[in-house]
Order: structure tokens, then sequence, then C-alpha cells
């Protein structure tokens, strides 16, 4: 490495020549911080009259030394080392341009202390701008998320409540529905069978009695429940079947429901016949009664 003394330090731009060709911007400044050289690039990013001009003045427009850091200039000539960082400067045109600068010695006195650092910055203002552009998508994408979150839950908490109003309203519907029903049942006792009850100590036919029953039998079925549960497990039984199921249960014989419903007997065996079937117990010697009995 070259000898050289601090006073009237100069260099010979045509020893330098060579750094024209290099894209990155290269600059040589002595222990003033005074620019002794600085290469073509530079000269494009900077100006033409960089040479003899203070460092700080020409890239930063400052008119004070960048110490004690992050002036990488200024630690290499403090402890003759390498150094490297990125920073920002000021372009010709007012643009601010961010490099990735290295520093390192490149002459010292006979004393070995650095007289010159050489000085190479590559434009790294793309890379820097893309990272910044990139935070910031990241950052809206975040305030987007928060703020999705925030509907959401907002929906969520909306929706529970629409649950909460259809299980209280479905809550009192089946509760107007059990009223209604009660209401119902409550009337068929106090206004119809009273007068069935004062029908049947009436003279009337055996025919008419008979019809009667018939009636009694029906508001029955509408007041059990046995039908429902016997529709429920055996969906296979017709309306008839049920009609014929509900008097066998009742405790009538064929000749007694053939009678009621004005069909032969022939007709209500063939019925307990299918029943039984639908059932499940055809062949058994099981009372089609008591089976009947233990469904309702």
């Amino acid at each position: 490495m070259a000898r050289a003394t601090t006073k009237n330090l100069k260099l010979d731009p045509e020893n330098y020549r060579v750094l024209d060709a290099i894209c990155d911007h290269i600059t040589i400044l002595d222990r003033d911080f005074t620019i002794l050289f600085v290469n073509q690039t530079a000269k494009n990013i900077f100006g033409d009259n960089l040479v003899g001009r203070k460092c700080y003045q020409a890239f930063h427009q400052s008119d004070q030394p960048c110490e004690p850091s992050p002036c990488l200039c200024l630690r290499a000539f403090q402890d003759g080392n390498g150094h490297s960082n990125e920073t920002q400067v000021i372009s010709k045109n007012g643009d601010t341009i961010y490099l990735s600068c290295k520093v390192n010695v490149l002459t010292r006195d006979t004393n070995g202390n650095p007289v010159a650092v050489i000085e190479v910055s590559r434009d790294i203002t793309e890379q820097r701008l893309a990272e910044e552009a990139l935070k910031l998508v990241d950052v809206t994408l975040q305030e987007r998320v928060k703020e999705c979150t925030r509907e959401l839950d907002t929906k969520n908490m909306r929706l529970s409540e629409v649950n909460t109003a259809l299980r209280v309203l479905t809550q009192n519907l089946q509760a107007e529905k059990d009223a209604l029903q009660e209401e119902f049942l409550v009337n068929i006792k106090r206004n119809v069978e009273p007068y069935i009850e004062k029908l049947k100590q009436t003279r009337v036919s055996k025919h008419q009695l008979d019809l009667i029953a018939t009636v009694e039998c029906y508001l029955r079925e509408i007041t059990s429940t046995f039908t429902h549960n016997l529709t429920s497990t055996h969906l296979g039984l017709t309306a008839q079947e049920l009609r014929i199921a509900d008097l066998i249960r009742m405790g009538n014989t064929s000749k007694d429901i053939s009678n009621l419903l004005n069909i032969s007997t022939n007709t209500v065996d063939t019925h307990r016949r299918n029943i039984r079937k639908k059932l499940g117990f055809n062949g058994s010697r099981e009372s089609l009664r008591a089976r009947l009995m233990m469904i309702n």
C-alpha cells in the first residue's frame, strides 16, 4: 500500500480512471473529509464539481461533519479498520438515495496512520422502497384483518342474538300450542262430553247408540296420544287401520267394530291381520289388544 503524508495529499486521477467503469459510487477522502477523487457514477448522481469539496456538503447538503457516527470514514480514520453500513444521501436533483456503503483505508503515513480512505457505495434505493412498500402493505393487511375480525365478531354477536330470539320465540310458540291444546281438551270435556252422556240416556235405537259410541271413539282419538304414538312408530298403518286399532285397544270385538264402522266382520278381521303384520308379530299368540295398549 502506498505511503503518504497528510500534508498536501493529492491523487492523480489517471491512476484511478479504471474506477469509472464500476457502476457503484466510489469516493476517496482525506482526513479532513475533503473529496480527492470520485468516479463517473458518483458524478452522475451528485454532479461534476465534487473534488475539493467536503463529503458532508456534497452528499448530505450539511455544513457539519457526520460525527461521531454513522460516518464510516471517521471511524476508519480513527481505528484504521474497514466498516460498512446503510445510509441515505441527496442527489443533485434533490432526490433521496439509499446506499449500502463500505469504507477501507487506501493510504497510510509512515507511522501507519490512515491518510486517505476509499468509500464504495451501492444504490439500494429500489430495494429500500420495495421494503417500505411491503411494510406498508403488511400494515394495511393487518389493519384490514383487524377490521374484518371486528366485523365478524359483530356479525357473530348479532347472529347469537338472533338465535336467542328465535329460541325464545320457539319456546313461546310451543307454550301457546300447549295452551291451545289444553284449552281444546277442556272444551271437549266441558262442552261436548256432557251432552253425549245426556244423549245416551234418552230413548235411542241400537243403531243410534252405535253411532254415539263411534263419536265417543273419535273424540277419545282426538284427545289421546295413542294415535300419534302409533303413527310415529308404524307409519305404514292406514287411517282405517288406525281407527280399528283404537277400537281394538278399547276392548271392542270384531262384531262391535263391524257395527260401529258399518263394515263386515271379514273386513275387520282382514284389517286385524294387516295391523298384526305391520306391528311385527304376525303368527304370534300375543294379544293384539295387549300390544296396542303397550303402545299407548
